[in-house]
């Protein structure tokens, strides 16, 4: 009968060993693929190792916060024509971000890599130059240095075409690797971002439901401050009723808040079911959402004539900034 893992805090339990879930993870996402992750930071690094008998391949992944997809490769002239096929990889896998690639290849020692000389050739070049130095009257000596600066006379070995497709085949499960490191990366560093997106998000809601507790009060006290204020003007006459409603109706309308309130409350819920159910680039979308509510913030800030409310929506302006902040770092 198979022992099961048993799970004990951040550890698997297996037998007499002990393993961190986050390396588990890491160990099943670089080598399975398998990505659920909704929401996945900008920013990131991951390499890739690949072999074969004739060359080694490195390849790094490193990305930052970019508007679009932005690509580049460094990899030796000898294999650029690889180039096409690890850019269509991160295609693939990318919506956003500057990503630099960078290819390492190590030639190994073997009969594939030997270089050859083409002694008759090189002969020709040493006769060719003794002639001229003899027919021109030169005193300079012939050297090897002169002779293998002409072309062809040491080349390297021809690579046969088997070799040429494992070693393609080698640059390309290098960068595969590459990519999964890098993806895990990502996605890791976008679920504490999300993490974090969702707990100011909690606040906000908390701040926007303190203001519309606020807000229920504002035409009462319009009322009586309006009221307070004419009888000062008139010396205490008598003020028609009718008159002061007509009076706080138009002022609690320019002050009424309650379109904003909602709206932002919507905004709010839409950017938690993004976070939670959406399943492609998250970043443009979201920043969009903070905008409006950043907007809807400065509206009630502008309309509400009452103090606490105008520093509720200052708080609530700073934690949206916050947010947008993060959400700057994502895909």
């Amino acid at each position: 009968m198979v022992e099961l893992p048993v799970l004990s805090g951040s550890y698997f339990n297996i037998g007499n060993f002990e393993i961190r879930v986050e390396y588990l993870k890491a160990y099943y996402f670089i080598y399975v693929g398998e990505d659920k992750t909704v929401v996945k930071s900008m920013t990131g690094f991951g390499r890739g190792i690949a072999e074969n008998e004739n060359i080694k391949v490195t390849v790094d992944l490193r990305s930052v916060n970019h508007r679009y997809l932005e690509i580049s490769v460094r990899m030796p002239r000898e294999y650029i024509m690889e180039e096409e096929g690890i850019r269509k990889l991160l295609k693939e896998n990318l919506k956003r971000g500057k990503v630099e690639v960078f290819v390492n290849v190590e030639v190994k020692e073997c009969e594939e890599n030997f270089v050859k000389l083409n002694l008759p050739l090189a002969m020709a070049y040493k006769n060719a130059l003794q002639e001229l130095k003899m027919q021109l009257d030169l005193k300079d000596d012939i050297s090897v240095s002169h002779i293998i600066k002409y072309p062809d006379v040491i080349a390297a070995s021809e690579m046969s075409d088997d070799a040429k497709k494992e070693n393609t085949g080698c640059i390309l499960e290098a960068a595969e690797k590459a990519v999964r490191s890098f993806l895990y990366m990502r996605s890791a560093e976008g679920e504490k971002l999300a993490a974090d997106i969702k707990t100011r998000a909690e606040l906000l809601r908390k701040k926007v439901g303190d203001v519309r507790i606020q807000s229920e009060n504002i035409p009462k006290e319009n009322k009586e401050k309006i009221k307070a204020r004419v009888e000062e003007m008139l010396e205490n006459k008598e003020i028609s009723e009718e008159r002061l409603l007509q009076e706080v109706a138009i002022l609690a309308d320019k002050a009424n808040i309650t379109e904003e309130v909602v709206r932002l409350e919507s905004h709010i819920a839409q950017l938690e079911d993004i976070l939670l159910n959406s399943n492609d680039s998250v970043g443009k979308k979201m920043d969009f959402l903070v905008q409006e509510m950043n907007r809807e913030a400065n509206t009630i800030a502008s309309k509400a004539n009452k103090l606490e409310v105008t520093r509720i929506s200052l708080d609530m302006k700073c934690e949206i900034e916050k947010i947008r902040e993060q959400v700057q770092n994502l895909e």
